[in-house]
This record gives C-alpha cells, sequence and structure tokens, in this order.
C-alpha cells in the first residue's frame, strides 16, 4: 500500500512540475506589447468610436476612461 501512495505523490509532484513548466513556457511565447504599434488596426469587438482627439496619448486617456475598453486603435486619417 505504500508504494502506491509514493506513486501518487511522485505523480502529483509531476503534474505540478508540468503545469509550471508550461505556464512559464506559454508566458514567454506571447509576452504583453511593449510598445505602442503604429498603423495597425484590429477589426472587430468596437465598443465606442471617438473622432476629433488630437494625439494617440489622448485617445489611449479616453481609452482608459472607459469601463469597457481593454485597447484602443488611434487612427491618423480619422481625426
Amino acid at each position: 500500500m505504500l508504494g502506491r501512495a509514493h506513486y501518487f505523490l511522485g505523480m502529483v509532484a509531476l503534474s505540478v512540475l508540468w503545469l509550471g513548466t508550461l505556464v512559464w513556457v506559454m508566458h514567454e511565447v506571447n509576452p504583453a506589447p511593449k510598445k505602442d504599434m503604429n498603423e495597425i488596426d484590429f477589426l472587430g469587438a468596437d465598443i465606442d468610436a471617438q473622432y476629433n482627439i488630437a494625439s494617440s496619448s489622448d485617445c489611449r486617456s479616453a481609452c482608459e476612461a472607459h469601463p469597457q475598453c481593454l485597447a484602443f486603435t488611434y487612427v491618423i486619417s480619422e481625426r
């Protein structure tokens, strides 16, 4: 009976190690963007459109003020 308990605990430890490694690897595969991406419009899932915004930093502020905004696209041609 003691053999089964050691086997079970070993499998649990191996599973936890594997899961931790998987989470660490996946985090490194898709890190958060470190800077603004210029001239990219991610289509779909729009929650609002605002015009006459002077700069991308003003657009970011408007996004941060909106309760559902998770990301923003600042399109210069539609200023």
